[in-house]
């Protein structure tokens, strides 16, 4: 039995929060971003701040089931409004309340520190860091694209095909309405997006030794161009 491609409910909050978090365990980048939490205080944090993220415009969420029926892996996409339209009006889509909304909205506040930052993160290395990628992210095309914001496979099964299958979807789709993806790769990520077409467009090195980070870590900005 292949690979199944599943829309993510509110229901797989944990399962997703999961995925998130231990995909990027060995990331010297990420396992440095919440430096007093462990790895379970950063599945939970993440856990309360996904049902926002699920229901915001634009953003369609995708799982990735084995053949035993297990979740490995998951993406998020942020489309342009027409389309995401179009898939919703396609799809069966559940909604969402004013009351879960607020409840939602509750929940990721809770984990928000006064100045807007996530409690706990380590807001001296990731400003500057940020700062540099809104610098990077003017080289990405203005016109409407779409963007993979997370690709994220549990480490034990990683190298099975799941992330090539997500990112068969994403270009399958953005072919078939003649967009760009953009999305910014991590060191790990992006053999795996160079061989699915993508090209560098700007690269930008951190250097975050100082903040209790690895001494150089990369980001490349990529583009995958439309195929006819």
């Amino acid at each position: 039995m292949p690979f199944q491609i599943l829309p993510v409910s509110i229901n797989d909050r944990s399962t997703i929060a999961n995925i998130v978090i231990r995909s990027s365990i060995n990331d010297p980048f990420a396992s440095s971003v919440y430096p007093t939490f462990t790895t379970e205080d950063r599945i939970e944090t993440c856990k309360a701040r996904f049902p926002k993220t699920l229901v915001s415009e634009n953003s369609w969420h995708l799982k990735v089931a084995d053949e035993t029926g297990e979740i490995i892996s998951y993406s998020r996409w942020v489309l342009p409004t027409e389309l995401w339209q179009t898939l919703r009006a396609e799809s069966v889509v559940e909604e969402v309340s004013a009351e879960d909304k607020e409840r939602y909205e509750k929940e990721f506040q809770a984990v928000i520190s006064g100045d807007d930052w996530p409690i706990g993160i380590n807001k001296e290395m990731v400003l500057p860091m940020e700062e540099k990628m809104e610098v990077a992210r003017k080289k990405f095309p203005t016109e409407p694209s779409i963007l993979l914001n997370g690709l994220n496979t549990l480490p034990n099964h990683q190298r099975r095909g799941a992330a090539t299958t997500m990112l068969k979807w994403g270009t399958e789709l953005a072919d078939k309405n003649k967009l760009k993806i953009r999305l910014e790769a991590t060191p790990s990520g992006f053999p795996l997006y160079k061989a699915h077409g993508f090209e560098p467009v700007e690269t930008v090195v951190h250097h975050l030794k100082e903040f209790g980070g690895p001494e150089e870590y990369t980001h490349v900005l990529m583009v995958r161009d439309p195929v006819a």
